[in-house]
């Protein structure tokens, strides 16, 4: 499902762009995805960019400044038995490219995130934080975004204590 359109921001100098991913940003998603995880298994893939532009419930949005990504979010909107039929949203691999941060590009992303999340009628948003990147939770605190009202948990497949069936 396409986005009824791009939002704009304007800071300084530039326009900031904030649109669905699409297979012409695959190398510089990588780019970006690989700063978050540099271990050498992120794998950005045509299909999957594909997969997310075709769903009404997920989406990959990049911020385009001067047509370079300067950064992107994942965002997929989650069924909820708990509120009726009312979704929460869940954001996963946001990143800025560090000579963006500090430009209102996040914010950008964040925004769009929330429109989306507005129209949607999500009852929250919620994501995971590396521990170790403190500007960004300082970021995300001053968006609104409590690191304290919830404690988030993960276990990674490798860990997982299921035998191969």
């Amino acid at each position: 499902m396409s986005l009824t359109g791009n939002d704009c921001s304007i800071t300084g100098s530039f326009i900031i762009v904030v649109r669905e991913a699409n297979q012409f940003d695959i190398f510089s998603i990588q780019k970006l995805l690989e700063t978050l995880a540099p271990d050498g298994n992120v794998h950005v893939l045509k299909e999957q960019i594909s997969l997310f532009r075709d769903s009404s419930n997920n989406f990959l949005l990049v911020a385009d400044v001067n047509d370079n990504i300067a950064g992107t979010v994942q965002l997929n909107i989650c069924p909820d038995v708990m509120y009726k039929k009312q979704p929460y949203a869940l954001i996963e691999n946001i990143i800025v490219e560090k000579k963006h941060e500090k430009q209102g590009v996040g914010k950008a992303l964040l925004s769009k995130v929330e429109e989306i999340c507005v129209v949607n009628a999500c009852s929250k948003i919620i994501f995971l934080s590396t521990s170790q990147r403190i500007e960004a939770h300082n970021f995300f605190d001053k968006l609104g975004y409590s690191g304290s009202a919830k404690k988030g948990f993960v276990k990674y497949a490798s860990s997982f204590n299921v035998k191969h069936l």
